[in-house]
């Protein structure tokens, strides 16, 4: 028995809310996505048939680099996607800068970012899984849907790698935050933690520079990862920023 193959996106209204499905060209799949992500979605795709779009979003804009702030050392620049998730952790574990074995981290997410590509289904659990081999003294938290209000209320000297959601439903781009600072992978400096950044992070692919307002703007966090050492550890790696 023949069964007819076809492809459809899940997307979300900007205007309702609502997620409506459309049907995808099959031609248009094949000249896009590469043959090994095509059968990597078959055989990952859930009850629903979907599979979530990896993140790893590149874009040629940056905002001009702040004097003060961390220089953004790993950049994602114009290279193939699906390395923002680790190389923004790098920047963030780079960015600490009272011990070796946290260089040591960042240096080793960064070359792993390089092997990793937009044909990898499962970005998310690749880089948990790299941080029980290479980082295994930290323990890993998940953090929830989150709002604005939730990262500036919760902020810690410990990195957070985040997923960030769009308000056109997109969730294709992750960053990282240590304190009050983000670490973007598309950018040239760490970016002071606000509503206006976050926006930019997630809608700046949408305009021509940074004086215009983006299109996309942040909704919320949709899922991360706090990286923590035991609290009670005796002689902690990361100690506590001023």
């Amino acid at each position: 028995m023949l069964i007819e193959e076809y492809w459809c996106s899940l997307l979300l209204s900007n205007k309702t809310g609502v997620h409506y499905s459309e049907l995808l060209d099959f031609e248009w799949i094949q000249k896009t996505f590469s043959e090994e992500l095509i059968v990597g979605v078959k055989d990952c795709a859930g009850k629903d048939g979907f599979v979530d779009v990896p993140p790893g979003a590149p874009r040629n804009e940056s905002k001009v680099p702040i004097a003060g702030y961390h220089k953004i050392l790993y950049r994602q620049d114009n290279l193939e996607g699906g390395k923002c998730l680790f190389l923004s952790l790098a920047n963030a574990f780079a960015s600490i800068e009272n011990t070796i074995l946290t260089k040591q981290i960042a240096q080793r997410l960064a070359e792993y970012a390089f092997y990793h590509n937009e044909t990898a289904i499962h970005a998310w659990k690749d880089l948990k899984s790299f941080m029980s081999i290479h980082a295994k003294w930290f323990q890993q938290f998940r953090i929830g849907n989150s709002s604005y209000e939730n990262l500036i209320t919760q902020q810690s000297h410990y990195p957070k790698t985040l997923i960030l959601q769009g308000t056109d439903g997109s969730t294709n781009h992750a960053i990282a935050i240590v304190g009050n600072m983000i670490f973007d992978c598309n950018e040239k400096s760490a970016l002071p933690l606000s509503q206006t950044n976050l926006d930019w992070c997630v809608g700046a692919s949408k305009v021509q520079s940074e004086s215009e307002d983006p299109i996309v703007k942040f909704v919320c966090v949709v899922v991360g990862i706090h990286f923590c050492e035991h609290e009670k550890k005796k002689n902690p790696i990361i100690k506590l920023f001023k």
